[in-house]
């Protein structure tokens, strides 16, 4: 079977990653990153930026025949918005909405300035069905190709990090796919959280914040909302991200315990399923970044959720 290139742009770096589909399961081939960021989106030209000279020069040396390339963005480069509506409802209807969330969030754009899909979600207690739009610019796909020229190989499927995460869970933790689970992506300043009920995304959300002190009590908001509107129960909730520690684990663990929120949390471990880590160096290194590359591993997995591609 053909190996996965899945590239993932973080705020920090960029995470690098090929796997190769088995009838066992997924093998883990290749996985480096950089150590400066792309700027996909920076006024100097794309292939001049250190981070990506970086990036071409390690898809460069990448010695494994790839078969398809895909690439996630993180929440910065994604503009989300919630749009009312089913999934049955026509593609033309669709448009209209997203057209319109764009027009008034960003006036100055035009309507072939941004490519987008939807995401419906599954909720389980709330009747209001309910979309979740990914909005990407076309500049920022355009620099992306420029990137990837060196592989003579176009890009295949391109997602936000958050919900390619959603494809690393559901992969790695098999043991939980009838259960509701809170994913949570702590990065510098801002909160990913979402929930997955019964493999399906029920609920996303963004929250800002100016102090990592205040991570734990809004969290803890969130996982009450989550139980109040939208599952009966949180199972377990598992956090990755840059900016994630051993103490926010510790202190949203022992909060949830305080008020009563029979959850377990963890750190989101997005290589324990994956096979082929044998080395002892490339084994060291996985455990120690299980948390930083679940939208990486994730973008390998083809999706558990429904995605309406709209243009």
């Amino acid at each position: 079977m053909k190996n996965i290139l899945s590239v993932n742009f973080a705020v920090k770096r960029t995470y690098i990653s090929v796997l190769q589909p088995s009838p066992k399961g997924l093998i883990l081939k290749y996985i480096n990153s950089t150590n400066q960021p792309v700027s996909l989106l920076g006024s100097d030209p794309i292939t001049e930026q250190p981070g990506a000279v970086e990036l071409r020069n390690m898809l460069s040396k990448i010695e494994y025949e790839i078969g398809r390339v895909s690439v996630s963005l993180d929440s910065e480069l994604v503009f989300f918005t919630q749009i009312p509506g089913k999934e049955e409802m026509n593609i033309s209807d669709l448009k209209q909405l997203v057209q319109l969330e764009i027009r008034t969030a960003i006036p100055e754009s035009g309507p072939d300035d941004f490519v987008s899909a939807l995401i419906p979600m599954k909720s389980a207690k709330n009747t209001l069905q309910s979309m979740t739009a990914l909005i990407f610019s076309c500049e920022l796909l355009q620099s992306c190709k420029e990137l990837f020229a060196v592989l003579n190989k176009p890009i295949q499927f391109t997602e936000a990090a958050h919900f390619a995460a959603h494809n690393a869970f559901l992969y790695n933790y098999p043991d939980q796919s009838g259960k509701t689970v809170a994913l949570i992506n702590i990065q510098e300043h801002i909160i990913e959280l979402s929930a997955i009920h019964k493999g399906q995304p029920a609920y996303y959300n963004q929250l800002a914040y100016d102090d990592k002190a205040k991570i734990t009590d809004l969290c803890i908001s969130e996982f009450k909302k989550i139980q109040n509107e939208y599952a009966d129960k949180i199972d377990s909730a598992y956090f990755f991200g840059g900016e994630l520690n051993i103490d926010i684990l510790a202190n949203v663990q022992s909060v949830a315990e305080d008020t009563g929120l029979q959850i377990h949390v963890g750190r989101l471990n997005a290589f324990r399923m994956i096979r082929g880590i044998e080395d002892q160096r490339i084994k060291e290194y996985c455990i120690r970044t299980a948390h930083l590359y679940p939208a990486c591993i994730g973008g390998n997995i083809p999706s558990y959720h429904k995605i309406i591609e709209l243009s």
